[in-house]
């Protein structure tokens, strides 16, 4: 029976409901049999003990001769308790659906409420969507003293995390986590040795890898895509092959990646300024334009370079950059290359779990989940196709940031040959093979990519509404699909992703030629967005393909970067 409950445990850490029912079931018929009544009615009609012995005492298993009893010192009533809450576990497992929502609540009636049965309570608010009573719940599950479960204070923790997490309270949740993990950190070092390694029962309560992942989610949030990556590193060990965590890297890699571009186009001009400086006065007064270092040096070259170092110093500024490299490759840093990597490895293994799976097409998959009817395993499978279709995204979006137009194209026509495509990812989809084929020199077919973007359904915004949305924001949101444009209000939105398109169809017209149809395209975003950086640009390079400079020098003089104060 024991063997049993550790084989349902270990089913159910790997989500494998259906084997885990089995194994339920199983036990349960095990109990029935075990604790079946060996009583036979007498010839008073009163009941006689069969072989002349008593019934047995209320929480014990029955001694007879024609069955052993089980080789256990767990109570029948132990077990009776336990199969309640694997049962609730199991359900809950299941996303809980109305039905087994009052399944968990009669089961968990039958328990006595210990700490087990409250998290359980609690898990079911959590789902319900019931946090604050969620919490109550989890403050109220205490450890008493004297209670075996050593991780009790780590899932409090975790759990706590998890509620401020879809709260939106992300700093909060990374508090809790960090908490969890100093707690089972506590756990792990006090445990008793055994030989070399620790104490079986103190491994089995080590969440390291999952804790570690939680905080990542958190630091990736709230910003902090460094800290992210680190601790998703950490969580590689256990979680390897889960693709969701190799595209939660490639995301981070791809936050670090957009935090530095931002930070340096932020030094280099001001809030929609055009202009980098201006420098001199009267006749002699330049408008300097934003500028970037291509060549890729590093700072010990740099330095060498200008103080006109010798043979020694260059040897040794290169001895340095190979160790900086050595560096590096001993321990991953969060750029975009190694992001490219982490999205490969999440594209092949969900390929290679699909494959093994034969799962169904995504389509088939959403319609019965819309339906309420997905069984488990296909959760599984839709939530694989998920990340299949979010790291081909994040793969074209790295491949344009790292110049690499043909890689981009390819995975975004693998994403748009895909079925049942969101109009998000359409969009995007779309604009990434855009901006490959322009790259490629191919402005017809991107205009045919444009087009198509343009006649997906995204809602019209009035121009006021559309002044709501930031020039950065909008930039970002023809860039990566990541960026907080979804999270702003659903005009503004719906405006940002409008001035792209059009943005990028002036663009394509032209390296088409079509110098009227860009210039219809350019006035067409600038109604929606009058400040939007990159339509300006635009309007500058046609005003002065046109030859109209006093209308290209206005529009610079009018977002020039403010004069500093003497």
């Amino acid at each position: 029976m024991q063997v049993c409950f550790l084989l349902l445990d270990v089913y159910l850490l790997q989500q494998l409901a259906d084997k885990a029912a089995e194994v339920l079931a199983f036990l349960e018929r095990m109990f029935a049999t075990l604790t079946k009544s060996v009583d036979k009615p007498g010839e008073n009609g009163t009941a006689a003990a069969a072989d002349g012995e008593g019934s047995p005492a209320k929480g014990e298993w029955p001694n007879k001769r024609s069955a052993r009893r089980p080789p256990t010192e767990i109570s029948p009533d132990e077990v009776r308790g336990a199969l309640n809450l694997y049962k609730a576990k199991l359900s809950l497992a299941g996303d809980a659906s109305k039905s087994s929502k009052r399944e968990i609540k009669t089961a968990l009636a039958a328990c006595k409420p210990d700490t087990t049965g409250l998290f359980l309570k609690c898990q079911l608010e959590y789902l319900r969507q019931n946090y604050r009573k969620a919490i109550k719940l989890l403050n109220n599950s205490c450890q008493p003293k004297g209670e075996k479960d050593l991780a009790v204070a780590a899932l409090y923790f975790n759990n706590m995390g998890c509620i401020h997490h879809c709260m939106g309270r992300h700093a909060a949740a990374a508090f809790y986590f960090t908490k969890a993990l100093a707690e089972n950190d506590h756990v792990y070092a006090t445990a008793p040795r055994e030989g070399s390694g620790v104490a079986l029962p103190a491994y089995a309560c080590d969440r390291r890898a999952e804790l570690a992942y939680n905080r990542a989610l958190q630091h990736l949030y709230g910003g902090r895509p460094e800290a992210a990556f680190h601790d998703f590193l950490g969580a590689v060990a256990l979680m390897h092959r889960q693709p969701r965590l190799w595209l939660r890297m490639g995301e981070a890699c791809a936050a670090a990646h957009s935090k530095g571009a931002g930070a340096a186009t932020d030094t280099l001009a001001g809030p929609g300024a055009l202009t980098d400086a201006v420098i001199g006065r009267a006749a002699t007064r330049r408008l300097v334009l934003p500028a970037t270092d291509l060549a890729g040096r590093t700072d010990a070259a740099k330095a060498a370079a200008a103080e006109g170092a010798d043979e020694g110093a260059a040897a040794a500024a290169a001895a340095a950059v190979a160790a900086a490299a050595e560096a590096a490759a001993a321990e991953p840093s969060p750029t975009l290359a190694y992001g490219i990597k982490c999205l490969r490895n999440a594209l092949a293994l969900c390929d290679a779990q699909l494959a093994a799976a034969a799962a169904p097409e995504y389509a088939a998959l959403a319609a019965s989940s819309a339906q309420g009817t997905l069984a488990s395993t296909d959760a599984h499978s839709l939530h694989l196709h998920t990340v299949h279709r979010l790291s081909l995204l994040q793969l074209a979006w790295a491949s344009l940031e790292s110049s690499d137009p043909l890689h981009a194209f390819a995975w975004a026509s693998q994403l748009l040959a895909a079925d049942a495509l969101t109009p998000t990812h359409k969009l995007f989809a779309h604009l990434y093979a855009a901006d490959a084929l322009c790259a490629l020199s191919r402005p017809q077919e991107a205009l045919d990519h444009l087009t198509s973007a343009m006649q997906l359904d995204v809602p019209a915004a009035d121009p006021a509404a559309a002044e709501a949305a930031a020039d950065g924001v909008a930039a970002a949101s023809g860039r990566n699909p990541y960026s907080p444009i979804p999270q702003t209000a659903q005009a503004a939105a719906s405006a940002a992703a409008r001035v792209v398109l059009s943005t990028n169809l002036a663009t394509a017209h032209i390296l088409a030629g079509d110098l009227p149809s860009a210039s219809a395209a350019v006035r067409q975003a600038l109604a929606l967005q009058p400040d939007n950086r990159h339509a300006l640009l635009c309007r500058v390079y046609l005003d002065l393909r046109q030859g109209n400079v006093e209308a290209a020098r206005a529009i610079l003089h009018a977002q020039r970067v403010p004069a500093s104060p003497s």
